[in-house]
């Protein structure tokens, strides 16, 4: 095997609560950009979408990058309670049973599962957080997964922590417009980043390795601080950081100014 990265499959699972449609169209345009800057990397690349409130819904499975549709206004509406638990474990289970019924050479090299979500679980009745924290670690051992957790308003650390997704890939965004915008900048530069890693940085990070982070220290800023000035221009060009995210990120929010707390 060379040490080179293959294809890649990216699954978005998406928070389309109430709570979002204060920031519903900088969601849209983040992850609109995001697509479109993923497609300037020419390695096949893949992509799932899920949203979520209290109800569950695939909007796509596994299509090809050059595919996939944009986010507009009629498709991301939201509404609802926060059913996080269940969206994950649904989604994982639904992407793995796909996978697994590919024939090998077909199957992606690599899957990324990015989790966005702006407030704590609320609604969840089939998976908990046990549950999830071993699917999640079952599929980075074995199937080589990273998942990727952001989360507004709540410890995003200690939220990730118990879902098993490790604090190099874990961030903590300012739920705001500008905080919204940062975080999907910082995570479209990430996941770039990630699809050309070597197996053996990739591995590191996926294992959460010590020092082994996803985010660099300016993109953690920029999401917790919602300054997107502080972001590259061109995704997937800076480094990832060598500085503990969780203190980047203490940092960064003794910077920022105070945002609400999500309310139901």
């Amino acid at each position: 095997m060379t040490d080179v990265a293959g294809s890649t499959e990216i699954m978005f699972v998406l928070d389309r609560s109430m709570s979002m449609a204060v920031v519903r169209q900088q969601v849209i345009n983040g992850f609109n950009k995001l697509i479109a800057e993923q497609r300037v990397l020419k390695t096949p690349c893949f992509v799932s979408l899920v949203q979520f409130d209290h109800e569950y819904q695939e909007d796509f499975m596994h299509m090809p990058l050059a595919d996939v549709p944009d986010l507009t206004a009629l498709t991301y509406v939201p509404r609802g309670n926060t059913a996080l638990n269940d969206a994950l474990g649904r989604s994982v289970t639904s992407l793995g049973t796909k996978i697994d019924a590919m024939a090998v050479a077909e199957r992606p090299e690599r899957v990324i599962v990015v989790v966005h979500t702006d407030g704590a679980e609320n609604a969840s009745k089939e998976f908990t957080s046990a549950q999830l924290r071993a699917m999640v670690k079952e599929h980075q051992e074995e199937g080589g997964w990273l998942f990727v957790f952001a989360a507004a308003n709540i410890d995003a650390f200690a939220a990730g922590d118990s879902l098993g997704v490790s604090k190099g890939a874990t961030a903590g965004y300012q739920g705001s417009k500008m905080g919204t915008e940062a975080l999907y900048g910082a995570t479209s530069q990430a996941v770039l980043r990630s699809r050309q890693m070597s197996h053996t940085q990739y591995g590191s990070v996926v294992r959460g390795a010590a020092g082994a982070s996803l985010f660099n220290a300016a993109e953690v800023n920029a999401m917790a601080t919602g300054d997107v000035s502080m972001l590259g221009g061109v995704a997937g060009t800076s480094p990832a950081s060598s500085e503990d995210p969780i203190v980047a990120a203490r940092k960064a929010a003794a910077k920022r100014s105070p945002v609400g707390v999500k309310r139901r």
